[in-house]
């Protein structure tokens, strides 16, 4: 097994916020810097939004389920924990090897080890070394290797989102994303804070609790709770939520849990990320249950225009508010089904006609 340290400290814009460490008995604590804890100030918006900025060292749990969400989940966890002979379900370990391109501005290193700066810009690759990497996947998941680490992917489509184009490499079609926690400015690359759901409302990825339940914390009440805190401009957030919200019912996707959420943080805000992940897995997932019920509804073929109406004014928008959202997202959707149709090779006409029937169905019976 590779020999994991028992500190490692903790970046975020260039510089070491805060100190990661494993005791003995495997209980992770996380604390925060005092020169940072100094210029935010107790109480602001740090790493987390379930950790703020305290002099206090937070541990256990919440720690725990902060580094899970920084890593990758299900089969590719599995792969990559042999790759780099860590220990079943070890975390900190894992975050050890990949802790240097985590998705968004987080940095995790061994304690004491300075990084490369990034001030050299990214280098592009050749159309030949994407070829390679492409055809190594089966050997390396997600592109990682040695020296390459490993960071979430997003699939991005109809809703503000970063550009996805399909490009062909060494013969293989492959889906290209432009990452949204990743910016280039003057030749810089620049890493965008953000966190998913899980991380936002301090819930373990791991298990079932990124799905709604009964008596869970995933819900889109939750999320809207913390546009409502922490959002710079709460109604605008918000209906960007609804619209999202929207487009997941109109389309069929049943797979949209708490991690497929995100939110980018500003000076001391927060918004919502770009929609990924978005999939019509109704039409081939063989379920019909929602990961986030709208309106305590769960089932896809029950919800209605009334249930997303009554969802959103429980987040505080009134209904002519919420019904402008739907009527905006539905009429533009509806125009976008023939086009992305076109542009995606061997889309199934059922597929598609399943989401323009739901989409339909969802408008006001007068259009």
């Amino acid at each position: 097994m590779t020999q994991v340290p028992v500190a490692l400290q903790v970046w975020l814009g260039g510089r070491v916020v805060a100190d990661l460490t494993i005791s003995r008995r495997q209980i992770p604590q996380l604390r925060y810097r005092q020169d940072f804890i100094e210029q935010r100030g107790v109480g602001a918006l740090g790493l987390s939004i379930p950790l703020p900025v305290s002099g206090r060292a937070y541990r256990g749990a919440l720690v725990d389920n902060w580094i899970e969400c920084l890593l990758p989940e299900g089969e590719t966890r599995t792969v990559l924990e042999r790759f780099f002979q860590v220990r079943r379900g070890d975390g900190f370990a894992l975050l050890t090897a990949l802790g240097r391109d985590c998705a968004g501005a987080v940095i995790v290193s061994p304690a004491g080890e300075t990084l490369a700066s990034d001030a050299e810009g990214p280098r592009p690759l050749t159309d030949a070394e994407v070829a390679e990497a492409v055809a190594a996947l089966r050997q390396h998941p997600l592109g990682v290797d040695a020296d390459v680490r490993v960071s979430r992917a997003a699939a991005l489509a109809a809703l503000p989102a970063a550009e996805v184009r399909l490009d062909e490499f060494g013969g293989r079609t492959v889906l290209v994303v432009t990452r949204f926690d990743r910016e280039t400015k003057d030749g810089t690359l620049v890493r965008v804070h953000q966190e998913d759901g899980c991380q936002a409302l301090g819930v373990d990825p791991s298990g079932s609790a990124k799905y709604q339940a009964v008596d869970g914390i995933a819900s889109y009440r939750h999320l809207a709770g913390i546009l409502t805190g922490y959002a710079a401009d709460r109604t605008a957030e918000l209906r960007r939520l609804g619209a999202m919200m929207t487009f997941t019912v109109a389309i069929g996707n049943t797979d949209a849990h708490l991690r497929n959420h995100a939110f980018l943080h500003g000076e001391n805000t927060v918004s919502l990320a770009p929609v990924y992940d978005a999939v019509p897995t109704a039409g081939f997932a063989g379920t019909r249950q929602l990961t986030l019920w709208v309106s305590g509804q769960p089932l896809l073929s029950v919800v209605t225009r009334d249930h997303l109406i009554r969802e959103m004014a429980s987040w505080g928008l009134d209904s002519d508010a919420a019904c402008d959202v739907i009527d905006t997202t539905l009429t533009r959707l509806a125009a976008a089904y023939p086009e992305a149709a076109e542009t995606i090779p061997g889309v199934p006409p059922a597929m598609v006609e399943a989401c323009q029937t739901r989409t339909r169905n969802l408008l006001p019976r007068s259009k």
